[in-house]
Parts: C-alpha cells; structure tokens; sequence
C-alpha cells in the first residue's frame, strides 16, 4: 500500500512537470486573414501577409496587422510576428498606441527562411499580457515557375487576361505599395498601366526605384497618365513619353514567325512544369507514412499553382494573328533596346537599370477577352525580359537548389574568434587521469603512503582546474563585443550592406538598446530551398525564440534568450550608401588595348588589398595611400574568359597578394573569399560596371551614414571589429578621335527564355553549332566589331577550353552567313552589312567536335561605334 502511495505521488509530480514544460503544438490550417476580436479591451486585429496571402521561402514579406480600437481608452501594446524555423526561431515586434475609436496599421518586413511554413501572430498590451493571437498556414508559390507582377491599374478588368499563362497577377492599390523596397521583394514585376502615379508618396516611389536597382522590373505604360509618369520616373530611368499619339492598328508581333515562336514558348512552358509536378508528386508518393497520411492534401497547400488551367494542344493552335487599334506615343527609354516594332513605330522598349530593369510600352495594355493572342504575346515580351537577378531567383525556387555565398561564415575573422582550442583541454585531461591515477598510485605504494591517495587527487584536481583557467584566458569571452562584415557599394544605387555577428559573456539573456530605427533583420544558416520536394513540418515549436527584433519610434532594441554558449547569433542590415567624403580622381582610358592613366585617393582614408574591374580586366592595384597618386601604362592584367576562371585559386591570390599558407592561411582564405563573391557579383548579373574593390579600415569617427552610425552606436555598447569591402565606379575614358570602343557585346545577347543575357550561359557552346542573336540599342550607330587577341586569350580553368573554330555573320542584304572569323584577330570587320534596320546582329559559331570533355567559351567580341553614344551595360 505504501510503494503504491509512493508510486502515485512520483507520478504526479511527474505530470505536473510536463504541465508547465514547453511543447510543440500543431499550428491552425487557415490560410486567410480572420478578423480577430477581444472583448474585453474591445479590439480587432484583421491581418494580411504578402499578395493576396502568398509567400515565397527565400524572400521577404510584408505582415500587416489592422487594428481597431473600440474601447473608450487609449491602447498601448505591440504587435508581434513569428515565422517559427527548426531551429533559432526570431520574434519581429512593433510598439504602438491606438487612440480610442480609432485604427492603426502596422507593419513588419521579414524574411521567409527554414522549413516549418507558419506565421503567428499576436497582440501583447503594454504589460506584456497576451490580447489576440492566431496562427496562420503559409501558402507557398515557390514550386512553379510563375513570374509575380504586382498590378497598379484603375481598370482591373481591361488588365485580367495578365494571368492566363507564366504571370501570376496582383493587383494592387496604392496603399498596398510600401515605404520600404523589400516590403516589394515578393514581386518579379511591377506593371503600371492606366494609374495616377501621383498618388503614391515619394516614399513609396523612392522604394520602387531602389527595388529596380535592386533586381525588379518595372513595366510602363503609354496612356492617360504619362505626365504623371514622367514627372516621377523620367529623371531616374530616362523614360520619355510623346505628348502626341498616333492610331495605328498593330499586332505586337514583329514578324510572321513571331505567332509560331509564341505557340512553341506556350507549349514549352506548359510542357516542363506539367513534367515538373509530375516529379513532385512521385516523390511526395513515396514519402507517405502511416504518421503523414495527410501528405497530398498538404501539396494543395505547396502547390496551389499546379490547379491552373492550361491551353489545349488545340487552342494552341487556333491562335491566329489579331489586330488590335491603340493610340500608339513616340517613347524612348535611355540605353532602351527595341523588343517590338511595328509599322516602323517603336511598340517596347527595354533598358537595364543597375541589377533590374525598365520595360516601356508605347501604349495603353488593356485588352478585351477575345484578344487572346495580343494579350499573350505582351505576356511573353515581359516574362522574357526580366532582369537577371530575378530570373535566377526563379530558377533556385523551381528547381530546389540555392547558391549561398557563403558570408555567414566569413563574418568573423579569425583574429578576433575566441573558441576554446578542444586539442588543448584533452591533452590536460589525459595528463589529469595519468598522474591522479597510475602515477600517483605508484609513488604512494613505493613510499608506502596510500592513505594520502585521496589529499594527492584532490591537490592534483586544484592545480589542473587552475590550469584550465589560465589556458582558457585568451579564448574566454569576457567581455561583450560583435564581429561585422560589410560591403559598401557606391555604384549607381549601391546598398551598404552590414552583417554582424554578436557574442557576449552570458548568452542567456542580454538586450541592446539603439537608438535609431535602423532596418534590421535576422540572418540564419537555414537553406531555404533545401526542403524542396519534402513535406512542411505538421508540428511547429513557437517556443524556441533566441532573439528578439523589437521596434518602436525611438530605436529598435535587440534581445537575445538562452542562446547556445561561444555561438554567435547573426543580424543584418541594408542601408542607402551616402555620398563619398572625398573622390577617389581617376583618369583612366582603354580602347581596346591596356588600360593606361592615374588614379589618386583623395578620400579620407588609405585603401588597400585593391583591384581595378575595367571592361572586364581585372588589376592588381594592391594599396594606395590617402592622398597618393598612381600611374597604370598600358596594363591589361588577366581578363576573365567565362565566370570559371574565378575558381582558379591562383587566379584571385595573385589579385589581392593574400597567399593561402603559413601562419594567416585560414584568415587570406576567408578574405580571397570575399573579394572572389565581390567581383562575381560585379559580372553574373550582365552589370560589367567599371570599379575599384578594395579593403578598408573603419574609423568610428566617421559618421558618413546610417550605416556608420549603426556600427558607432555598437561600439558604444560593445568592443567591434570587423571587415569593410567598399565598391567605388570608376569613370574611363574609351573614346578614340570620333569612336568610342565597347568591350563585349555579351550584354545585348538574345536566348530563348532568357533575353539580353546572362554571364552564366551565354559563354559556353552547347553544341558544334550555335546559333545567337544580338539586340543593341536602337540609337546606337556601331561602325565595326573585333575580335582582340588580348581578350582571347587561354583561360586558367582546368574544365573549359578556348574555342578555335570558325564565325559566321548573317549578311541582311544577301540573307547568307559569310565568316568573318577564323583566327584574325585584331582586325576590324565592317558593320554595316550584318546590322538590321532594329539593331540585330545574328551570329554562328561553329567548331568541329566542340563538345568533348571541356566546355568550349565563346570567343569575347568587341565593337566600335559613333562617339557620345551612352553604353547600356554601364
């Protein structure tokens, strides 16, 4: 009876533990925005996160809370918001104060990262009591390949047939536009067609331009609003719209082939994502468990695209030619490349802005339903011509595999990382159990003093404690102090970009005040694609916070809970790069051979570690001086055949003099790193701008910025080191007597699905033959190409080989291929008779057994053209 009384109080106590211990919980199925209410402080809280309540894993998304109070009393409290990971979960918060029958709105930027597909969301009063919460399952549209174009339009439906193929509409109000460009990032697209743009805020519209800048397309309409349009875009993107219009009766094909071509991109596209959700389901097949039967409800969820009508074979194939009558303007866009012309008019153009781009369309783009053909041959012209930045954004979503570049861990250096050195400690412990035990038996037993066994352990336990202590000293985290990496671009619209990494005493539980409201998000390790083809956890922990983002009016406060200790935790911010204190003076010129000039530092500093990126020559420059002058004569330095030769390890130490071994082999590996991803950058998204990368040192000083101001509010909370890439243009001069020499014509390249180019495919032969195409601006006057011997030279990479065949340029007039290239380099070839009325240059490579075990890299083509021309690749 009394073990049985025993057992039934042990049991007790047991379930009482578990009461109060944390436990994951199954989130709610509800994908749509509830409006939420309390009664007792009479509240409403209605909710919507990103468009129309889809998100992306990999982007950011809006999360706006609508509150109302209905109480006779002012309400202070935060909103809160969570998107729970496996692990290392992040709480976003939003202080507030609502008056008394009013509402507010507010809203909170977070990036979507990890596998566990829930969004919770909640209102605390200013005690911090719970008010209203509700949790919320994602939907994701990362598992179709289907661009996202936010719609800003007073005509709805004119505009519907928009979602009929690969876009996927959304259409927008002019509240809906954030103050913030990644409140935009969800979007692919921007179109703007039949809108006052003046309703927007100059907030709103500086977000939009730096989302350009930073990879998104924006489309433009010709119509009721071009002043509007031109007044707040004009000046930025060069847009320019003709106060007079002309009726013209058009078709937006530009050739009788273009009907075909469009039929074949329809059936394509349907073609490989039917195939791709056929993977998908054979896969999720074999997942199912007796603990996972709800598995391919759960797709509906992951998939919802995959519901989408598609185009019969026959409907296909009845699309004919439609005419359609618009009021066409004359456009022009600066560096605008001309997609389609009609009727000798200019119906889009197409210009690149930084990372993004600018489509213009010469007029208005609403259709009625029965002009089916129009309205997907303007589908195609936007889909085809998005940026680069996004397109390869699409295909990391669609085929499940994300390029990381590695930063989080290159955040610290290792000078200043300070975790115990493991080796150490078990060569002490071994010595420890060595002479506390044989050892010291030994010499006891030869004394005949056994009894002191016990005193001698204990003595030896109290030296080797005192040991540990003192070879842990360099590596113990005594004091606060953060580790920061930052790469500050002061290219056209350059972000200045800081990530840190924080580290304290006591990892349990310590918060930073700052005291400016400065864009701060998390960062984390987690691979967002790498659950692709697997299932979203039914289980969810919203437990698991280790820090806490919290906003308000003043600051943003930085908290961080039971955090694993000597690990660091990770945030970020992107900031607008200030202008420079000082120039950096360059007088630089390259025509075709090596770059020649001087470049003197007058900024305020010394830079170091630097290179030269000119026309895509990279130069050892090394260090220079605050104040110092240097000369370059006729340098060429090593000029990149394909984005491969960045992967010779030799390539990019002899750049920055870092060598990889000795002493500070791991630290020159961390920093050749990093400047190998700068200059990667600099070229894969089709941007070849002429710059300066270079290290610097930072001085807390100096407050040019928000983001030198974050780093100086920091210090004064904490000891801070870090490293600072800075990205500085360069102007070079390339003009000879009345010709300006461009580079490559790399920039201008048409591929199928992927138009004006990428760095990434438009250099290799993919068979003995290729067949390319080559649209350049529609004002530019090109004389000549060249084929120079010094851009042509044998690459470093062991898996690519120089192509050594033969070229063929399209001859208009004759309408035959005639080679212009076999191995003469350096020799001009004239122009005139390969170029279209349009600007199209059309090109066949050709070599004999091409495809062995090495891609063979397209020869590098230059070109010469009338002088005072701008170059759209700057």
């Amino acid at each position: 009876m009394r073990k049985g009384n025993i057992f039934l109080s042990v049991l007790t106590i047991c379930l009482s533990i578990l009461l109060f211990l944390p436990f994951p919980v199954q989130a709610k199925e509800n994908t749509q925005a509830d409006l939420l209410t309390d009664k007792e402080d009479n509240l409403s809280l209605l909710v919507s996160y990103g468009y129309d309540n889809t998100v992306k894993y990999g982007r950011y998304v809006n999360v706006t809370g609508n509150i109302q109070n209905n109480g006779e009393k002012e309400f202070t409290g935060s909103f809160e918001c969570l998107i729970p990971k496996s692990k290392d979960n992040a709480l976003y918060t939003e202080k507030f104060t609502v008056e008394a029958g009013k509402s507010k709105r507010v809203s909170l930027i977070i990036p979507i990262i990890d596998d566990t597909g829930y969004l919770q969301v909640k209102l605390l009063n200013k005690k911090k009591k719970e008010v209203l919460e509700h949790k919320f399952r994602l939907t994701f549209g990362n598992y179709d390949k289907t661009i996202y174009a936010g719609v800003l339009t007073d005509n709805k439906e004119a505009l519907s047939y928009l979602g009929s193929l690969n876009l996927k509409p959304f259409y927008l109000t002019a509240d809906m536009i954030t103050e913030n460009y990644r409140g935009l990032d969800l979007l692919d697209v921007l179109i703007i067609n039949d809108f006052d743009v003046s309703k927007l805020s100059s907030g709103q519209t500086e977000a939009i331009k730096e989302w350009v800048y930073g990879g998104g397309t924006l489309v433009l309409t010709a119509g009721a609003y071009d002043k509007e349009i031109k007044a707040v875009f004009g000046q930025d993107f060069g847009v320019t719209i003709g106060s007079r219009k002309e009726q013209e009766n058009i078709s937006f094909l530009t050739s009788g082939n273009d009907l075909k071509v469009l039929k074949q991109y329809i059936l394509d596209y349907q073609k490989g994502r039917r195939l791709f959700y056929q993977e998908l389901i054979e896969r999720n097949s074999q997942k199912l468990s007796d603990s996972n039967t709800n598995l391919l409800s759960e797709a509906v969820n992951l998939y919802p695209e995959y519901g989408l009508e598609e185009w019969s074979e026959e409907e296909i194939a009845a699309l004919k030619t439609q005419t359609v009558t618009k009021q066409i303007a004359g456009i022009s866009l600066d560096n605008g490349i001309n997609l389609v012309r009609e009727n000798k008019s200019t119906l889009m153009l197409c210009s690149k802005k930084r990372y993004g781009k600018v489509e213009l369309i010469a007029f208005d783009i609403g259709l009625d339903k029965k002009q089916q053909t129009m309205g997907l041959s303007i589908i195609r012209q936007i889909a085809e011509n998005i940026s680069e930045i996004k397109r390869n954004q699409l295909d990391n979503e669609y085929y499940g595999w994300y390029m990381n570049d590695g930063q989080i861990s290159n955040i610290a250096s290792l000078k200043y990382k300070k975790v115990p050195a493991t080796y150490m400690y078990i060569i002490i412990i071994l010595l420890y159990l060595f002479l506390s035990g044989p050892l010291t038996y030994l010499c006891l037993r030869r004394k005949k003093k056994q009894g002191y066994g016990l005193l001698a352990v204990s003595v030896l336990s109290v030296i080797f404690a005192l040991i540990i202590f003192i070879t842990g000293t360099g590596t113990r985290i005594t004091k606060p102090y953060a580790d920061y990496l930052r790469i500050k671009d002061y290219t056209q619209a350059g972000m200045d970009r800081i990530e840190v990494a924080l580290r304290m005493p006591n990892n349990y539980d310590y918060a930073l005040n700052l005291t400016r409201r400065f864009p701060l998000t998390e960062i984390s390790d987690a691979n967002p694609y790498a659950h692709n083809y697997g299932m979203k956890q039914a289980f969810v922990n919203y437990n698991n916070v280790k820090k806490v983002i919290q906003f308000d009016s003043s600051g943003v406060k930085l908290q961080v809970t039971d955090n694993t200790a000597f690990s660091p935790v990770y945030f970020q911010g992107d900031f607008k790069t200030e202008e420079q204190k000082g120039k950096l003076l360059c007088k630089l010129s390259h025509t075709g051979d090596g770059i020649s000039g001087t470049i003197q530092n007058n900024l305020d500093y010394t830079i170091s570690t630097a290179i030269l990126l000119c026309d895509e020559h990279l130069i050892n420059i090394g260090e220079i001086k605050k104040g110092e002058t240097i000369t370059l004569k006729n340098v060429s330095g090593y000029y990149l055949n394909s984005i491969d030769d960045l992967y010779d390890t030799s390539l990019i130490k002899d750049l920055t003099g870092l060598q990889e071994e000795g002493k500070n082999r791991n630290e020159n590996i961390r920093l050749n790193l990093l400047i190998r991803n700068v200059i990667e950058n600099n070229y894969s998204q089709g941007c070849f701008t002429d710059c300066l990368i270079s290290y610097k040192q930072f001085n807390i000083q100096n407050r040019e910025g928000e983001g030198d101001e974050f780093l100086s509010q920091l210090a004064s909370l904490m000891q801070v080191a870090g490293t600072e890439i800075i990205k500085i243009p360069v102007a070079v001069n390339k003009q000879s007597e009345e010709k300006e020499f461009v580079c490559s014509i790399d920039p201008y390249i048409q591929l199928e699905g992927s138009s004006m180019g990428t760095y990434y495919t438009s250099r290799y032969m993919v068979n003995d033959s290729m067949l390319l195409s080559y649209q350049f601006p529609e004002k530019e006057k090109i004389e000549s190409f060249t084929f120079l011997k010094n851009q042509n030279l044998k690459g470093n990479s062991k898996y690519t080989q120089n192509f050594n065949g033969t070229v063929y340029f399209l001859n208009v007039d004759t309408g035959k291929y005639e080679e212009v290239f076999t191995d003469n380099y350096d020799t001009e070839i004239d122009a005139s008779k390969y170029l279209t009325d349009n600007n199209v240059l059309t090109v066949r490579f050709r070599q004999e057994n091409a495809i062995q075990n090495y891609q063979v890299v397209l020869p590098h083509i230059s070109y010469w053209k009338e002088a005072g021309q701008s170059v759209n690749n700057k």
